[in-house]
């Protein structure tokens, strides 16, 4: 990922405090309570895999390891997947603030979701966080810690989410901007949906020519521009790490023509999606694609 240095120096001054952190077991399905204004939920899988389901998203996998961030008001149901009947899940309320005054998360509308199963830390920092929050007493220092534990996953699940693309020091205006943040949250959480001018605009508050303005100058591109780069980022997911036909990515990204995909992908990448697929296969990260006009 390039470097981001307004980006890096707010998230330098990010501050962070744990509330009300505790385990749960998910067994037949459990609604969680929406996190209060200013506040985000913050949660890891710690056994088995469950389906996080909210109103107005596709529903979402997540395995042992993965990271889940609700922001205020959103109300979600976990419901567990595969033979486990209960899977156990580690939670707590965050508030977390840039500077003291910019809530960064609060201001998504839909869940983030990061799979950590292959890397550790975050997992391990959840079990320690648990240790701390379950003792009567916390100890010398236990709040910072507990503070301390969940920016470094916060900052890990941030570092996955600026590397999505089209994401540089400008999409830090569009986060701060509440008709954009929701946006841009949409496009990147569902990139394949059938996304107009019409419906960001109207998702946005605003008139279509405000919504167009203010999308490139906070992002330095088109929303059409963005969404191709998004599209393209997910398919090039799907073929470093999955077997599909090329056809069926293409499908799953929101491309109604496997040639039109193709044609894309190749100005996009330099390469068509199977000369892609033997180069990176298993390479991590994965590569985000060149400035593309048209979808």
């Amino acid at each position: 990922m390039k470097s981001l240095p307004d980006l890096d120096r707010l998230l330098a001054t990010m501050n962070v405090g744990v509330e009300r952190f505790a385990a749960c077991e998910i067994g037949a399905g459990r609604s969680l309570t929406p996190a209060p204004a200013g506040a985000v939920l913050a949660l890891c899988v710690m056994r088995g895999a469950l389906e996080l389901s909210a109103p107005g998203q596709q529903p979402r996998i997540c395995p042992t390891g993965a990271m889940i961030v609700l922001p205020p008001g959103l109300t979600a149901r976990l419901i567990p997947l595969g033979t486990d009947p209960e899977v156990e899940v580690a939670a707590g309320l965050v508030r977390a603030s840039l500077g003291g005054t910019l809530g960064l998360l609060d201001r998504a509308r839909v869940p983030v979701v990061e799979d950590f199963g292959g890397s550790p830390l975050v997992r391990l920092s959840f079990v320690e966080m648990l240790r701390i929050g379950s003792a009567r007493e916390p100890g010398l220092g236990g709040s910072a810690i507990l503070g301390a534990l969940m920016k470094t996953c916060l900052l890990m699940l941030l570092g996955r989410f600026f590397e999505r693309p089209g994401i540089d020091h400008k999409i830090v205006s569009a986060l701060t901007d509440p008709r954009l943040a929701g946006v841009v949250a949409l496009i990147i959480d569902r990139p394949a949906a059938p996304h107009t001018l019409e419906t960001l605009a109207k998702r946005a508050g605003v008139a279509r020519s405000t919504f167009v303005r203010l999308f490139a100058d906070a992002l330095g591109q088109s929303p059409m521009e963005f969404i191709a780069k998004a599209r393209l980022f997910r398919a090039a997911a799907m073929l470093r790490g999955g077997s599909e036909p090329v056809k069926a990515v293409a499908a799953a990204v929101g491309f109604s023509s496997r040639s039109h995909f193709s044609r894309t992908f190749r100005d996009a990448y330099g390469c068509d999606p199977t000369a892609f697929r033997q180069a990176h296969r298993q390479q991590a990260p994965v590569p985000i694609p060149r400035a593309v006009p048209n979808i």
